[in-house]
């Protein structure tokens, strides 16, 4: 019997790297989402950091230390939304992976079915031709026995 092969084997070469880029991309996608989150963690302490005016002062210090909380607060959004898209992109990433590896899966499900139905098919063709064997010897036996007697 020939040797086995799985006749879809380049396919699965193809479905693996393509998982193995999903997976990288993922990772690369996970880190920055960590980035993004950790930036906006710096974003949020520095503000919370921040001393506030407490008692009388000028109005012109009044009007600096509001625009410097506003610009606070739109880097805080900016952050924030920095985040919401790497979490989304994150997501997308992981779908991508997880469709990547169920094709890998369904493959190698396919390619140990086909492996099993060829090993079933050798023991039958091992099995036959040890029949074979066995019933050649024993019509010679019978004969030689036919000759002798």
């Amino acid at each position: 019997m020939k040797r086995y092969r799985f006749r879809l084997e380049q396919v699965q070469r193809v479905r693996r790297v393509q998982e193995d880029q999903a997976a990288s991309a993922l990772g690369i996608a996970q880190r920055a989402e960590a980035s993004a989150i950790a930036a906006e963690s710096d974003r949020r302490a520095s503000i919370g950091a921040r001393a506030r005016f407490v008692g009388s002062a000028s109005g012109s210090t009044l009007l600096a230390d509001r625009a410097l909380w506003e610009a606070e607060l739109a880097d805080l959004r900016s952050s924030t939304a920095a985040v919401a898209a790497a979490a989304e992109r994150t997501a997308e990433q992981r779908d991508a992976w997880l469709a990547a590896s169920r094709r890998v899966k369904a493959l190698e499900l396919l390619d140990e079915r086909r492996r099993e139905e060829h090993r079933i098919e050798a023991d039958r063709e091992e099995a036959a031709r040890v029949d074979d064997l066995v019933a050649g010897r024993f019509k010679h036996a019978e004969h030689e026995e036919a000759v002798v007697a």
